[in-house]
């Protein structure tokens, strides 16, 4: 795999270090609420639904197929498992080591200015959400270009978008580690960040964030293997999306 740096390329504005947080807040008559993704701005999904379990190098599917990954794993498989509707990913154990999906970066997978909207439907327990775990994330915090994130941390969602303008963050108000399957999405559209559960905004700021590009790849279910902080997804995972709102 490429190291880090051979991935990075120039910056297109200045990255801030302003970090904009909200925890459990909701805005009333929010146009995030409102907008509602076009289904033509699909540019990365995956439903999970045929095949084996997934192994080290297994190509993984995506619809359209230029967004298919790749699994990267250090042992263990991803394994098909009941999911929302069909089939679904688990991922693996507490002690079970680290399996995540690499999409190679590509530019349609950037928003730019663009609204855009990134998430899925998980399904996990207390115990399973004991620390960090990343959903889907393209770019490393300090990634030129950029980074979003959508991540459970201790049960609680939460949305990072972080632009040229500022690092904008949104925390869910609660856990879902409940057993439950729970969609969660993260949603910019113009100046606002929002994080959706099952549908419904639970938390939204108004932050402007700026131009988002970066030369990473798309993440699911934690970070690069080979990290000293995987942030490795526990439980099962369905769905996966990346839309491109213009």
């Amino acid at each position: 795999m490429r190291s880090r740096a051979s991935r990075l390329r120039p910056v297109v504005g200045a990255l801030l270090t302003t970090a904009v947080l909200v925890t459990g807040a909701v805005t009333a008559g929010s146009s995030v609420a409102a907008a509602a993704p076009r289904p033509d701005g699909t540019r990365l999904s995956f439903a999970f639904d045929t095949g084996p379990a997934l192994r080290h190098g297994d190509e993984v599917r995506g619809d359209p197929r230029r967004s298919s990954g790749t699994v990267r794993t250090d042992g263990p498989a991803l394994k098909r498992a009941k999911g929302v509707s069909g089939r679904a990913l688990r991922f693996p154990c507490l002690s079970c080591g680290r399996a995540i999906i690499e999409v190679p970066d590509r530019s349609s997978l950037d928003p730019r200015l663009d609204a855009f909207s990134f998430g899925a439907a998980v399904r996990f327990s207390a115990r399973q959400a004991a620390g960090s775990m990343n959903v889907v994330q393209k770019g490393w915090h300090d990634e030129p270009g950029g980074q979003y994130k959508l991540q459970v941390d201790a049960g609680v969602p939460g949305c990072v978008v972080h632009g040229s303008a500022a690092r904008v963050v949104v925390l869910g108000p609660a856990s879902v580690a409940d057993g439950a399957w729970h969609t969660l999405a993260c949603r910019r559209v113009g100046a606002e960040v929002s994080l959706l559960v099952d549908g419904a905004v639970v938390a939204t700021t108004p932050a402007e964030s700026g131009h988002l590009a970066n030369a990473a790849p798309v993440w699911v279910g934690g970070k690069e293997i080979g990290t000293g902080d995987p942030d490795q997804f526990r439980g099962r995972m369905d769905d996966v999306f990346v839309r491109i709102l213009r």
